[in-house]
């Protein structure tokens, strides 16, 4: 999209099509994969990334860095 048609987004929002394609990786720096899609659900979008689904909540998303490309997810046992 050109800058110009982007719409206003706060902080912790961002447009989907930035999100597809970053390099998920772990607090740790463990590659967990890419981002290959975002479901949108009723409660909150959720991350899919290789054969991980994420809920993309603050609990599981910690950072996201789109000049950097990644996105830091803290995954629980068993997710």
């Amino acid at each position: 999209a050109a800058e110009e048609e982007r719409p206003e987004l706060d902080e912790d929002e961002f447009l989907t099509s930035d999100l597809i394609g970053l390099r998920a990786v772990t607090p740790e720096g463990e590659e967990l994969g890419v981002v290959s899609e975002v479901l949108p659900m009723p409660a909150h979008d959720v991350f899919v990334i290789g054969e991980h689904l994420v809920p993309v909540v603050r609990e599981f998303v910690l950072n996201v860095d789109l000049k950097g490309r990644t996105v830091t997810i803290k995954l629980l046992e068993g997710m």
